[in-house]
């Protein structure tokens, strides 16, 4: 006797209404049936008998709390416009939860390029609320942004690249660290403030104020092997938002990686410099030295932009000095009158 499908679509749709996730309702479907016909589907359920757990937190409570006080109350600053639906997959975001698929059908394909809602703009500023794992494969942070907006950071595990795009990694507490976190965080979402950044003294409306010039003193170059000298790659400058109004406030982010064979205590010199109209404004350059290992960096400083400041294109020029060498890029952002 080949089973009705009512009673599947009903609970499929009660399970639904209650927000389950899909793995779960699958199996509730199979068991609902499994009582009506046991002997003709008992090896199916055997079978899938492990997807019913599978979508399970694997997280202990005592490591999502060590998480908790990681996270939450961390200022940050959004790197990129948020939209609702958004989540983090390698360290990327991506738009929704199908960009992470591994079966990319013509539906998934259409779908992954989907957008919802805009939660925060690149440059605004919120803060972690909390921290909660969901499923086996997912771990949402929640923030909420200075404008009073809710929302979810979304990490999620790496797919198996199985024939099933429900087949995660388990996001147990040895993957999971807070440093794994972090690092899949900061790599483009987002940016957390560091506990020893001050917020910048107001853009000046007037530029003709005579400006110290900069100058940068590199420590001599170590007797060492070509291969072994320092060197700064992947730079990446960027002003975020690109449009800011007087009052606001402007992100200038400074992205690079430090390639070396030594581990440690490598002497690193961050430059910013803004400008208008070809004029370096007072107080800049800002020059940060730093002593840091071999990998990726990234550092955020914060302009307030004064309700005097004259509308029109700043330049904003960052630098990284590494021994006898630097390397810079420029952007522009927008003040609107």
């Amino acid at each position: 006797m080949v089973p009705t499908i009512a009673p599947m679509i009903s609970v499929w749709g009660q399970c639904l209404m209650q927000n389950s996730n899909p793995s779960s309702i699958f199996c509730m479907i199979l068991l609902r049936v499994r009582s009506s016909y046991p002997v003709t589907l008992s090896v199916l359920l055997i079978l899938l008998l492990s997807a019913c757990s599978a979508a399970s937190v694997k997280m202990s409570d005592g490591h999502v709390q060590s998480l908790s006080d990681a996270f939450v109350g961390r200022e940050f600053v959004f790197r990129t416009n948020w939209h609702k639906g958004m989540m983090i997959y390698q360290r990327k975001p991506i738009n929704n939860w199908f960009a992470s698929m591994h079966n990319q059908t013509k539906q998934v394909k259409r779908e992954k390029h989907k957008l919802g809602e805009q939660i925060a703009a690149g440059g605004e500023v919120a803060t972690i609320t909390s921290v909660e794992p969901l499923y086996n494969y997912r771990l949402y942070l929640g923030f909420k942004t200075n404008q009073g907006r809710f929302g979810h950071l979304v990490v999620l595990s790496e797919n198996n690249k199985s024939w099933s795009s429900e087949f995660y990694k388990d996001m147990t507490d040895e993957m999971a660290t807070v440093a794994w976190v972090e690092n899949q965080l900061t790599n483009r979402a987002i940016q957390f403030f560091d506990t020893n950044e001050k917020s910048s003294q107001a853009v000046v409306t007037e530029v003709n104020a005579p400006t110290e010039q900069l100058q940068l003193s590199p420590p001599p170059a170590q007797r060492q092997q070509r291969s072994e000298i320092p060197s700064i790659t992947q730079l990446r400058v960027d002003a975020q938002p690109a449009r800011v109004k007087p009052g606001e406030t402007v992100s200038l982010f400074l992205d690079y990686r430090v390639g070396s064979t030594n581990a440690k205590n490598i002497d690193v010199t961050e430059v910013r410099n803004l400008s208008f109209k070809g004029n370096t404004i007072p107080r800049y350059p800002k020059q940060q030295m730093k002593s840091l290992s071999a990998g990726s960096h990234g550092s955020n400083y914060r302009q307030k932009i004064p309700a005097a400041a004259k509308p029109g294109i700043y330049s904003y020029r960052g630098e990284v000095c590494i021994s006898n060498s630097c390397s810079s890029q420029s952007v522009t952002f927008t003040v609107a009158p």
